[in-house]
């Protein structure tokens, strides 16, 4: 086996327990020093002498449990899975819930164990363990850090991989293999891939008989199948005729991924499997939640930006006469309308004409989809539009044009999160698929604004609105938040 190789499936990973094993002894005793002071032998009565020698204090005997308790939660939540999708979302929240559930059974062990009874008359800090936890968390997210780094040039490499074979057909092959090729983020390398048209039967069956010796030569652990038309006992039969010793699953990608949104529950009607899709994607509690976070960040936000809000509103008023800000109509939830605020970047009482003409042909499909830019690029938005001022130009690429919109926000008629608010006449040219993004409240930011802004066309907007829409969760939200900065930062395909 080459030397890197072996590293990367035996000595990095026992790097990576030593380190988090490290870590949680390293937060315990600094929670202990911040709260109580330095670590010293503490003495509590005659009877804790032993050969002369005084007993560890109470919460250094703790020290065993934490390693085996902080390593065993870190197992348990897939911090040590070295072949999962890498996603520091993700894995944010495998931290903070490894953190806390481990916590929680250190405080148990503390308060129970007492080093066989003799510390029984001593009182743990509470503190310490809350301490511990927020510690713990902080190093260990930051760890994390550093190993996605490790396991995408280890990927890069073509090491720390799951080998598969695809087998693929209909019409979304080229979909899964995309999906796959991004092996740095998911983890799976195609080691075969072997097709077959779904309506020649004879060689679907072919390409099925041959798939044991093509897992035995290339060593995969894993067949993906995309191909509809591959019944069930079709698989039993490959599995069946593997060699035993060699671990394979086999995966089957349903010709339902535009319409299965991520909060479906799988029951039965008799002895009929079933798949319930919920129609309300934010609902109840969920809805409730992201309200008061909604509300939570818009405060927040036009504190810390009043500043940068404050030079706008001068750099407005210096170059060109009008209102600071822009009230346009939108529609928002269910076909409310209400009206957006921005500030101003355009010159007063400017021509919308020649942006009405735009929208309709990009959402009817008849335009050129490059109406206007004069660059090739497929754009909802006009470029180059005379009526945008200098300082217009320069809010507009930043996104700073849009931070009054957290008061809409506050006022309840948009969230943070969500689908752009159309304006009337948009949505005066919308088919049926189109009106789904009017079901949830608008957001300030949305999903296509993370995945090429302005490059996107009309329709592959709406596409990735309604994604949104049937893949809610507060995880997602935060997701969006946190690369929507990064790409205002760069200022890139925004007009």
């Amino acid at each position: 086996m080459p030397l890197r190789t072996r590293i990367a499936n035996g000595i990095l990973p026992t790097a990576q327990v030593l380190l988090e094993g490290l870590l949680s002894i390293l937060a315990f005793l600094l929670a202990y020093r911040l709260w109580i002071g330095p670590l010293e032998p503490l003495e509590y009565s005659p009877a804790l002498k032993v050969a002369g020698l005084e007993q560890p204090a109470p919460y250094l005997v703790l020290v065993p449990f934490i390693l085996v308790m902080r390593l065993a939660m870190n197992w348990y939540h897939g911090l040590h899975d070295r072949v999962a999708p890498l996603s520091l979302m993700e894995d944010l929240g495998r931290v903070l819930r490894a953190a806390l559930m481990g916590s929680v059974g250190l405080i148990c062990i503390a308060f129970l164990y007492r080093k066989g009874f003799e510390f029984r008359g001593h009182s743990y800090s509470r503190m310490v363990f809350i301490l511990d936890a927020v510690f713990y968390a902080a190093m260990l997210f930051t760890s994390r850090l550093l190993i996605h780094r490790w396991q995408r040039w280890l990927r890069a490499q073509g090491l720390n991989t799951v080998p598969c074979i695809l087998v693929n057909a209909g019409k979304q092959a080229a979909f899964v293999r995309a999906q796959l090729e991004d092996s740095e983020t998911w983890g799976h390398r195609v080691v075969a891939h072997v097709q077959a048209p779904p309506e020649d039967r004879e060689r679907v069956r072919e390409v099925l008989q041959g798939l044991p010796a093509l897992i035995a030569r290339t060593q995969a652990r894993e067949v993906i199948v995309s191909d509809p038309t591959i019944t069930y006992h079709e698989l039993v039969d490959v599995m069946l005729a593997c060699d035993p010793g060699h671990k394979i699953s086999i995966r089957v990608v349903p010709d339902l991924r535009h319409y299965i949104p991520n909060k479906v529950a799988l029951q039965r009607v008799g002895m009929l499997p079933t798949l319930s899709i919920f129609n309300e994607p934010i609902h109840g509690v969920s809805l409730q939640v992201k309200r008061a976070i909604d509300c939570a960040v818009a405060v927040a936000a036009l504190a810390v930006l009043s500043p940068v809000m404050l030079a706008t509103v001068l750099a407005i008023r210096l170059e060109s006469p009008g209102p600071v800000f822009f009230r346009q109509a939108r529609v928002g939830r269910d076909g409310r309308r209400f009206y957006l605020l921005k500030f101003r970047s355009m010159h007063v009482n400017g021509d919308d004409s020649a942006h009405r003409q735009f929208v309709t042909e990009m959402i009817s499909g008849n335009g050129n989809g490059h109406h206007g830019n004069g660059n090739g690029k497929a754009v909802h938005k006009l470029a180059n539009d005379p009526r945008i001022t200098r300082v217009g130009r320069f809010i507009r690429r930043y996104s700073i044009d849009e931070l009054p919109q957290l008061i809409n926000v506050l006022q309840g008629d948009m969230s943070l999160v969500g689908p752009r608010p159309p304006i009337p006449y948009e949505v005066e040219e919308y088919t049926t698929w189109h009106r789904k993004r009017l079901s949830i409240r608008p957001g300030v930011t949305g999903l296509w604004q993370t995945m090429g802004r302005s490059r996107r066309t009309y329709n592959q907007m709406v596409k990735l609105d309604n994604f949104y829409i049937d893949h809610w969760s507060l995880g997602l939200d935060l997701r969006i938040l946190v690369r929507t900065l990064r790409v205002v930062l760069r200022g890139s395909d925004a007009y």
